[in-house]
């Protein structure tokens, strides 16, 4: 438990918020009128006895006066109204005396009051201000596996230090080939950076095979792409005839093939890969290595498809298309799809089921104080507020592709001249200015970027809003740039989801009684003045990896951005990999029924969402336009609906529409009359009433009979 503060300690931290929020001349004023109110009139109240004159009081005095306010507890501030009554019965002094120190002297209990130093003020329900003890025990994701393989897959790739300067130099080749700098120009489809990157990865895959697996000792320097598939120039085919070019070919054909089955084997064996959305990776770098490996007997792009090789493979890419298709339209899948997705309740969906599950209590996590009603650390904070941030924009906010969020950055650099749009005290994220952004080789951007801003399309936003900017490469020839507003929500305790945000990139400052709080002289202006903490610094808790570039026309001076996420305590951008983990391990750690999600599933789980709630066309165009892809791709790839949400709509339109006319006709059909009853109803009316009927008939209009 705490150590109580004296009432001296409590009035000199009262002086210190004054004199963060008053000019000096007002501060020795209110100074001077403060020590007044409590050594002349509550000290006296109190039972402090002076030894020198009721005059002015001499330094002596003065010094015993604050001697007796430092031994008594701040559970004695209750007191101290009625000890400032007495004091003044005591001494009797003008009633503009009474005023203006006693003026002083409650201006200081209030702020005790509104600090929480002030015995009850503290009272709050802490239920609602501490997080929740973390639920444990069932242990790790790993017990939890997708897939049948057991073990961990081998280890049969190159690395980068075992490549040889030949194949050192056929990568930078490549890398220049495909990157769009070379002759003659498009030649081939330029590819971004991390396309190439994969390509190559899987080429040291394929060397590695050869290393490890299929010609062990081979020797070194033949590990390069001639060995893969087999070099031809012009020279090579100049004086052969037809016949024996096709035979140059085929030879390399059931060469590259005889090692590529073996390769396929292997990882079905060996590594437990029998997807062909796997296959067709490799098959698709390998095609690439082919193109760049036969780049000099062709002049055009479709001289290309000329080369037996490049159709062979061609052909073999559109069969394992093929395949991939059927496994798209039957939902087959090697990995155990039913433990990456959630079991709602009857009525529920799997994206409601998270939210519910997970995403909330991670919220509740993310509070400042633990639930024995201590503030956490600076770091556990900051963690917990990024985990559930992350959680909430894929939960609330269509997800892109995992990349796109992994690579947005922040600018840390803000301009010295501050936009007038943004208030005195608003909290300002600029955009990364054009100049230190990333661009593609035609000069467009080719990142993604977050800012904080009060002016966004030509419209203000007084509270500012966050924005975030889409280059996607693989949304840019559909799309184009997309920029999105993300939306703010209130939650049932009052906090917004931009209060989170604020928190993770700005840091958070607590208004506390801690003797390590310090008085607030930042940019919030409501804490001014008060006893504050510094919680968490948000992401920079974790010393991020941040970048540094100089700037041209200022010497010495750089321009400094970083990633909206980086790894807890590591403070380095996150991989593919070590992202998905974490996101599963929370799913795992807090569902009922344990299952491991991974940021993937979400944009499947959310395109189930909106054909289960039967969403309208231009609905789903909008959900497929910011998850970054078309409806079609939406419809036949993501679409999980189960047989039963797939037959519901029209199970439901049978029951509302046809069997409801059916019934409508049938009551018709009771309703009517057969010739034999109408003649005895007839029989029983009087003759005048026959009459009437009859001039009915005839007429054939209304009557009241």
């Amino acid at each position: 438990m705490s150590k109580k503060l004296s009432v001296f300690k409590v009035i000199e931290l009262y002086k210190e918020s004054l004199q963060a929020v008053h000019s000096p001349e007002q501060w020795k004023y209110l100074f001077n009128h403060l020590n007044t109110g409590f050594l002349r009139f509550v000290a006296t109240g109190m039972g402090f006895k002076r030894q020198g004159s009721q005059g002015k009081m001499t330094k002596h005095d003065t010094q015993r006066a604050w001697d007796f306010f430092r031994n008594l507890s701040s559970d004695r501030l209750m007191e101290i109204e009625d000890a400032l009554y007495r004091g003044y019965d005591l001494l009797n002094p003008p009633q503009a005396s009474r005023n203006t120190y006693g003026a002083a002297v409650k201006g200081c209990l209030k702020w005790t009051q509104a600090e929480g130093f002030y015995p009850g003020s503290g009272s709050d329900d802490w239920e609602q201000k501490c997080a929740p003890r973390m639920h444990q025990g069932r242990g790790g994701i790993a017990e939890m596996r997708l897939t049948e393989r057991r073990g961990r897959y081998p280890q049969y790739g190159l690395r980068p230090e075992e490549l040889t300067a030949t194949q050192q130099q056929n990568e930078a080749a490549f890398r220049t080939f495909y990157s769009g700098y070379c002759r003659p120009r498009n030649l081939v489809k330029t590819l971004e950076a991390s396309s190439i990157d994969i390509y190559l990865e899987q080429s040291r895959l394929f060397l590695g095979f050869f290393k490890n697996v299929y010609q062990p000792g081979i020797p070194e320097e033949q590990l390069n792409f001639d060995l893969l598939l087999p070099k031809v120039s012009e020279e090579d085919l100049e004086d052969l005839s037809r016949r024996e070019t096709r035979k140059l070919w085929q030879e390399g054909i059931d060469q590259t093939d005889d090692w590529v089955m073996a390769y396929q084997q292997y990882i079905n064996e060996f590594c437990g890969s029998f997807s062909p959305h796997t296959w067709a990776g490799k098959e698709s770098a390998l095609l690439a290595i082919a193109k760049f490996q036969y780049r000099t007997l062709v002049s055009r792009r479709q001289d290309f498809y000329q080369i037996p090789m490049i159709t062979h493979l061609q052909d073999q890419c559109s069969a394992t298309e093929v395949l991939r298709e059927q496994w798209r339209r039957t939902k087959k899948s090697v990995v155990k799809q039913e433990d990456k997705w959630p079991d709602p309740v009857l009525g529920e969906t799997a994206l409601e089921t998270l939210y519910k599950e997970v995403t909330e209590p991670l919220r509740l996590e993310a509070r400042p104080h633990n639930s024995r009603k201590q503030i956490r650390a600076r770091t556990s904070i900051a963690k917990s507020t990024f985990i559930f941030l992350f959680w909430y924009l894929l939960t609330t906010f269509p997800p892109r592709r995992q990349e796109d969020y992994r690579e947005t950055r922040i600018a840390l650099s803000c301009p010295i001249k501050k936009p007038e749009e943004v208030p005195v005290h608003g909290l300002y994220l600029p955009p990364i200015e054009f100049k230190h952004r990333k661009k593609n080789r035609n000069g467009q951007l080719a990142d993604n970027c977050l800012s904080r801003v009060y002016k966004h399309a030509g419209k203000n936003y007084p509270e500012g809003v966050y924005v975030i900017d889409f280059n996607d490469y693989k949304t840019d020839g559909f799309y184009g740039r997309q920029t999105f507003i993300i939306p703010n929500r209130l939650f049932s305790d009052n906090l917004t989801f931009y209060d989170y945000m604020d928190r993770w990139l700005f840091g958070e400052w607590m208004q506390t009684k801690s003797v390590k709080a310090e008085v607030y002289r930042g940019w919030q202006r409501e804490f001014l003045g008060k006893r504050m903490l510094l919680i968490t610094a948000g992401r920079m808790d974790f010393d991020p990896k941040d970048h540094h570039q100089p700037l041209e026309d200022e010497v010495g001076e750089q321009y400094i951005w970083g990633y909206w996420w980086v790894k807890p305590r590591a403070g380095n951008k996150f991989c593919d990999s070590n992202l998905a983990r974490s996101f599963s391990t929370l799913a795992h750690r807090l569902m009922k029924t344990p299952k491991r999600p991974t940021p993937h599933t979400l944009r499947y789980i959310w395109a189930t969402w909106a054909f289960q709630k039967g969403l309208s066309d231009r609905q789903l165009e909008s959900l497929a336009y910011m998850m970054g892809h078309s409806l079609e791709t939406l419809k036949r790839m993501y679409d999980r609906s189960t047989h039963e949400d797939k037959i519901r709509p029209i199970q439901a339109a049978i029951d509302e529409v046809l069997l409801r006319d059916l019934e409508d006709v049938h009551s018709m059909a009771q309703a009517a009359f057969s010739l034999s009853e109408m003649t005895m109803m007839a029989k029983g009316l009087s003759q005048e009433e026959r009459q009437q009927l009859i001039q009915q008939l005839l007429n054939d209009e209304p009557s009241d009979i």
